[in-house]
C-alpha cells in the first residue's frame, strides 16, 4: 500500500499520496490539487485532467488519482489567503487548471517543516497571485523574523530577541 500523509496547519491542511475513490462531494475549503502527473477532476457538468487544479469553495467535485506524489491542499475559505487566491487567481470562476506548472514533488515521508515550505513554494508560484500583493513588499528583515518564528513551532521568543535577530531596534521593530 502506498504511503498517505496528512499535515495539519492552523488554516490549511495538506494530504500527500494516492486517493481512493472519494465520489462527488463539496466542502467549504478552497482546494489545490498538484501532481507530477495529471489527475482527473470531475465536476457536475465536465471532467478534465491537469497536473494543477484550483477548486473554489463549495464546488461539487470528485478528484481521483493514484499518484504517490499527489498533493491536495485545503485552505480555510475564511482565510485571507483563500480570499486572495479566489480574487486574483480564480477571478469568480469555479475552477482553474494549469497544464504546465513545475513544482518539486514532496515526499510522503516529509516532516511538517518541509510540508510548510512546499506549501509556501506552491502559493508563491501561483500565476497572478504574486503580482497581486495588496501592499508593498515586506522589509526583508520582517520576512526574516517571520521565517524565524515559523521555523520552530515550539519557539518562545521575545520582541527584544526578534528585534535583535533582524538587526532592528526594539522600537523600530
Amino acid at each position: 500500500m502506498d504511503e498517505r500523509v496528512l499535515f495539519l496547519f492552523p488554516d490549511r491542511s495538506l494530504f500527500v499520496g494516492p486517493l481512493s475513490d472519494n465520489g462527488m462531494h463539496r466542502h467549504h475549503a478552497l482546494q489545490i490539487v498538484s501532481s507530477p502527473e495529471p489527475v482527473s477532476v470531475m465536476l457536475e457538468a465536465e471532467e478534465f485532467q491537469a497536473p494543477l487544479v484550483i477548486l473554489a469553495p463549495n464546488v461539487k467535485h470528485a478528484v481521483s488519482g493514484d499518484h504517490t506524489q499527489q498533493c491536495i491542499l485545503l485552505l480555510d475559505a475564511e482565510s485571507a489567503l483563500c480570499r486572495r487566491i479566489s480574487r486574483h487567481c480564480l477571478k469568480g470562476k469555479d475552477t482553474l487548471t494549469f497544464e504546465a506548472f513545475e513544482l518539486e514533488p514532496i515526499a510522503g515521508s516529509a516532516d511538517c517543516r518541509r510540508a510548510a515550505d512546499w506549501i509556501t513554494s506552491l502559493i508563491r508560484n501561483l500565476p497572478g497571485l504574486l503580482e497581486s500583493a495588496e501592499r508593498g513588499p515586506l522589509d526583508h528583515r520582517i520576512v526574516a523574523a517571520c521565517e524565524y518564528i515559523q521555523s520552530d513551532p515550539d519557539l518562545k521568543v521575545s520582541l527584544i530577541e526578534l528585534a535583535q535577530h533582524t538587526g532592528l531596534s526594539e522600537g523600530r521593530f
